[in-house]
């Protein structure tokens, strides 16, 4: 069995683990009501899609149509102290004039949160996820960056302490380890730990203070570390609107930069408004070395008349490497109308512009791609009462 078959079965297994620990105790505390804390929703969506660029070429792109069947399971359990969530769902892919791309495994995510307060003051919760694709522009949400069709994992783990000082004063202890690969780029894996204080300064500021050290592990036996100290505010300006201002030094192999994230959110009535700036480091799946980059998103929702959720998500991105630099632009829209109790119709439109290159070879053309999709997605939530 190969490593990522293993990472596929322990993760499937973890979520079949949610479902069987959940049930148990549902039958062993079940509530005065009758209702068990435990719950199980079944997931399913089938959509339509079609994909102008499939293999995110700057010359002679080819387009297709795609068909894709969506199944998976989420289950989870709660109780006063303890909380557990798994989620796996699976992506079935035919094509409809490349038949040799169709799979079974289009695409596979799962994901494992728990959460426990050992007292009123502490929490520990860890949570995890793995990702199996064979776009692997979905793991580079950062960089906007479309990448060539080829098969990529994510793993990532992330445990996390959070003390509460005193009613105004909060201690957090964190650490994320993180493994990416691509078939033909270059293994990298990440070390994240971090100690962070956020105080309330008043009912409507808090200020916070962060220190953090980072590992990267490239496959090429070359490896990088960080240190970054950041200072960070955020306000309720009104019940409505808030702003977050953030930022600090970051120090890798002697070389300084500044990470900085600045957010503004606007919550008008049945509108959601936000705009945000980030400038940090990071590493991309198959490249070898950390890369600067810098982006601006906004994301705009509505809920227009019979229930539509209308959303439209902008973006630009500036990724720089050593010896490249590399720039994208992204606009997505998507309006989903539920049709039934357990059915929805969502549409989405998503197109994606880059130029540039990474690496010393020559940037060539620009590649563009524009994806259509239009699915029906189904969920429903079984509850289990205690004791049956």
């Amino acid at each position: 069995m190969t490593v990522a078959s293993r990472r596929v079965v322990v993760f499937s297994l973890a979520v079949t683990f949610v479902a069987g620990h959940g049930a148990a105790l549902s039958r062993l505390r079940a509530q005065e009501d009758g209702v068990s804390p435990y719950r199980v929703t079944p997931l399913f969506s089938t959509s339509q899609r079609y994909d102008s660029n499939l293999f995110s070429t700057a010359l002679d792109p080819q387009g297709d149509f795609i068909t894709r069947v969506s199944p998976g399971i989420e289950g989870e359990y709660r109780s006063p102290r303890f909380s557990l969530m798994g989620r796996y769902a699976l992506d079935l892919e035919r094509f409809a004039t490349h038949p040799e791309l169709s799979t079974a495994d289009g695409r596979q995510q799962a994901t494992i949160d728990l959460r426990t307060n050992r007292s009123r003051r502490l929490e520990f919760a860890v949570d995890a996820a793995y990702t199996r694709t064979r776009t692997p522009g979905d793991l580079s949400a950062g960089t906007g960056l479309t990448l060539a069709r080829a098969q990529a994992e994510h793993v990532e783990v992330h445990p996390a302490i959070v003390r509460q000082v005193n009613p105004v004063t909060e201690a957090i202890i964190d650490y994320t380890w993180t493994d990416e690969r691509l078939v033909g780029g270059v293994a990298t894996s990440a070390h994240r730990a971090g100690i962070g204080i956020d105080r309330h300064v008043s009912r409507r500021d808090v200020v916070e203070v962060n220190y953090g050290i980072r590992m990267f592990l490239f496959e090429t036996d070359s490896r990088l570390t960080s240190h970054v100290v950041t200072a960070g505010w955020s306000r309720q300006i009104t019940r409505d609107a808030d702003v977050e201002l953030q930022g600090g030094p970051v120090l890798t192999g002697g070389t300084p930069s500044p990470e900085v994230l600045a957010s503004m959110r606007y919550h008008p009535g049945s509108a959601d408004l936000s705009i945000s700036y980030a400038r940090t480091q990071t590493t991309l799946v198959g490249f070898a070395g950390i890369l600067d980059t810098q982006s601006v998103t906004a994301s705009a929702g509505y809920m227009l008349r019979r229930q539509v959720q209308l959303r439209i998500v902008p973006g630009l991105f500036q990724t720089a490497s050593d010896t490249g630099r590399a720039d994208a632009g992204r606009l997505a829209v998507e309006a989903e109308r539920p049709m039934t109790g357990l059915l929805s119709l969502r549409a989405t439109y998503e197109a994606t512009f880059q130029r540039g290159s990474l690496t010393a070879t020559p940037a060539g053309n620009s590649i563009s791609r524009h994806l259509v999709q239009l699915s029906v997605v189904a969920a429903r939530a079984r509850r289990h009462a205690g004791g049956r």
